[in-house]
């Protein structure tokens, strides 16, 4: 008896693109069942990840209603964590055995040959012509014509093709093009810095923890606007990492408790330097974590400190962490707090 085959195809899809459709289409020709992980789940919206998942979702289920389709998260520090959650979601609905396919298209491919107990094949070399970074950059680019997003038909499924047009003129397609806007300015600013293989700049971030939870804020600015991060930022030149983190704490959050006691209260810090944890120059943040009692009113009854947003917040709150778990911050802030907290 011929064992059933399960296909594994990873990607953002950010678009779902002609090459994604033909890549699929093999997959269902040759395999009897086909499951589609979609990455970067608990990434917010932004110029790499413009689209919701289930919209992504529905674009791949319109084309192909058989098709499995799961969200799974980025791990930027734990490749391991990483992993083993693919695997994990794979192994809840595969038959056996497994093949996972795609196109090794350059180094962000070195996943494909990642699973050793999977087989590998080579699937999608037609769509070299075809990739999300040019669609998206056409889509969004303030000085695109409409004809040329027009022509973007030629590249997608109707569908996808469908919803890019009736989405022009909505705030999210806005606030991507002016993240864009943000980071093209940035660019020009350094443009003549003479040792650009070089440039980083330094960040501070302060991870509050009071009775399992996380004092967050919501970005004022772009990039991320509206998105709910940790208080932080820039380190000033002649200022320790240590110093401005606390400095931003107090600027961003206004929280109630003695600057003494948060200095206290802090029992560990971590470097998150990834390179793609954030789009532009890079950023690199010392993040360091503090827990803090609550206040104690009548009964004994537990009250988080007060906080106040103000300087580069516009509202700052306390977040359960399991509320946190399902929400997509800035950037890799979710990643920094499980790091400190192992609960996400």
């Amino acid at each position: 008896m011929i064992k059933p085959k399960t296909a594994v195809y990873i990607g953002r899809f950010s678009p779902f693109h002609n090459g994604h459709y033909e890549t699929l289409k093999y997959a269902h020709q040759n395999y009897d069942q086909v499951i589609v992980l979609i990455g970067s789940g608990n990434k917010r919206r932004s110029p790499k990840n413009p689209f919701d998942t289930d919209v992504i979702c529905k674009w791949i289920f319109d084309s192909f209603p058989k098709t499995v389709i799961k969200e799974i998260k980025d791990y930027g520090y734990d490749e391991t964590k990483w992993i083993s959650q693919v695997e994990t979601v794979v192994s809840e609905v595969a038959k056996y055995p497994i093949t996972i396919v795609g196109h090794s298209r350059d180094d962000s491919s070195y996943y494909l040959k990642e699973f050793p107990n999977w087989s590998f094949e080579e699937v999608g070399v037609f769509a070299d012509d075809i990739n999300g970074t040019g669609i998206r950059s056409r889509y969004f680019n303030p000085n695109s014509s409409m004809t040329e997003i027009f022509q973007l038909e030629s590249l997608v499924p109707y569908q996808v093709y469908y919803y890019l047009k009736e989405n022009l003129n909505t705030d999210w397609y806005k606030k991507i093009q002016e993240e864009i806007e943000f980071f093209k300015n940035e660019k020009e600013m350094f443009s003549t810095y003479p040792f650009p293989e070089t440039l980083k700049f330094s960040c501070s971030d302060m991870i509050v923890n009071c009775n399992a939870n996380i004092l967050l804020i919501k970005r004022k600015f772009a990039p991320g606007k509206d998105t709910w991060a940790l208080p932080g930022g820039y380190t000033n030149q002649n200022e320790r990492f240590l110093d401005g983190a606390v400095r931003e704490l107090f600027e961003e959050t206004g929280i109630k408790v003695s600057e003494r006691v948060i200095r206290n209260c802090i029992i560990d810090s971590h470097v998150f330097d990834n390179p793609n944890r954030n789009e532009g120059i890079p950023r690199v943040s010392n993040a360091f974590y503090a827990e803090i009692e609550p206040d104690f009113v009548g009964n004994n009854y537990p009250k988080l400190p007060k906080v106040s947003a103000s300087d580069d917040a516009a509202e700052a709150r306390w977040f359960s962490l399991s509320e946190i778990k399902n929400m997509k911050l800035f950037d890799d802030h979710a990643e920094v707090i499980d790091y400190f907290t192992k609960s996400l």
